[in-house]
């Protein structure tokens, strides 16, 4: 379960006829609502800083795509594109880019390298996907 940063929410993930899918749950009153209903499996879920939008890796057996949404499923955008095989997003602290790693390389040969990827989601949605940046480790 990860609760939102404000609020009384949480978005948890359950398995449905063998996919993961998103739940979100009011603290409140105590009620769950499914707020995915793809024959795919959602995973890693992050609030947004201000509590306005969830990021979450939608994956198959051919990819896996970092996605945003409202808190009530709707809006639901990609941001990364599906050659990218995307996991763990995680929100920066003004809302404005999502990092995530990949489990896949991204620049042969290096397979395995622990690498850190970063998207603007202020100019969602596009058309064309921009040259991912790589930070490696701490400057």
């Amino acid at each position: 379960m990860v609760p939102a940063p404000v609020g009384d929410r949480s978005v948890m993930i359950t398995i449905i006829a063998g996919r993961e899918q998103l739940f979100l749950l009011n603290e409140g009153t105590g009620r769950w609502t499914q707020i995915t209903h793809d024959d795919m499996d959602h995973e890693d879920p992050a609030w947004s800083p201000d509590g306005q939008r969830i990021a979450f890796v939608l994956s198959d057996e051919k990819s896996r795509v970092v996605y945003v949404m409202a808190p009530d499923g709707k809006d639901r955008k990609a941001v990364t594109p599906s050659r990218v095989r995307a996991i763990h997003p995680s929100w920066t602290p003004d809302g404005t880019r999502i990092l995530f790693s990949t489990d896949d390389d991204l620049r042969p040969p290096a397979k395995n390298a622990s690498e850190i990827y970063a998207v603007d989601v202020s100019t969602l949605p596009r058309s064309s996907w921009p040259t991912l940046t790589v930070r490696t480790r701490a400057t």
